[in-house]
C-alpha cells in the first residue's frame, strides 16, 4: 500500500489484492507517537486528517495502515511512514 501525507492529509491507494467484489469494509490507521503509545482510528475512506483531538500529543509519529475485508479480517499492516505534527 502507497501511503502519502500531503499538506496535513494522510492518503493511500487501495491494495492490489482487493477486487471490486469485494470492497473492503474499512481501514484501520495505527498511530504510535515516539513514546511508543499507540491509537487506531476506523476509516472508511482511503484519506485521514490528523487532528489534535485524534493524535497522542505533538511530535513525530508513524502512521501504519492495515485493510479489513468483508469478513471482518484485518491484513497485515502497511510499511510505516513518519510524519512530524
Amino acid at each position: 500500500m502507497n501511503l502519502r501525507f500531503r499538506r496535513g492529509l494522510i492518503t493511500w491507494e487501495a491494495p492490489a489484492s482487493s477486487s471490486t467484489l469485494s470492497k473492503p469494509k474499512g481501514y484501520l490507521v495505527y498511530i504510535t507517537n515516539e513514546m511508543g503509545e499507540e491509537i487506531n482510528h476506523f476509516v472508511r475512506g482511503k484519506a485521514f486528517k490528523p487532528e489534535s483531538k485524534n493524535m497522542p500529543g505533538r511530535g513525530r509519529f508513524e502512521i501504519e495502515i492495515a485493510v479489513i475485508n468483508d469478513q471482518n479480517s484485518v491484513s497485515e499492516r502497511s510499511e510505516a511512514i513518519k510524519i512530524k505534527f
